[in-house]
């Protein structure tokens, strides 16, 4: 009799548990990168936040580790302040890291 009430415990545990998940068309709808069927959210984490355009020659903050465009962030720390536009860190032109995956 207690194997029958284990079996019992174990499909009403596996019903609830997969009863509270969404199902695949749910999941696909969702607003998580993963998720979405178009790319928006690679041309958002890939597009320069000082330009705003796509990235040319990738650069790295050192400091909060944003994308940019090399030109721009190097004409940003000539001609307007020794700074990151993102994170306000003072970094200079010997600073910032060349983002070689994107490359």
């Amino acid at each position: 009799m207690s194997s029958s009430r284990n079996r019992a415990r174990s499909t009403t545990r596996r019903s609830h548990t997969t009863s509270n998940l969404p199902d695949r068309d749910d999941r696909r709808q969702s607003k998580s990168p993963c998720f979405r069927a178009d790319n928006s959210w690679f041309e958002e984490v890939f597009r320069c936040y000082i330009c705003l355009q796509n990235l040319t020659k990738p650069t790295i903050c050192p400091k909060c580790s944003k994308l940019c465009c090399e030109p721009c962030i190097k004409k940003w720390l000539r001609e307007q302040k020794e700074e990151c536009p993102h994170c306000r860190a003072n970094i200079d032109q010997t600073h910032l890291v060349p983002c070689r995956f994107l490359e």
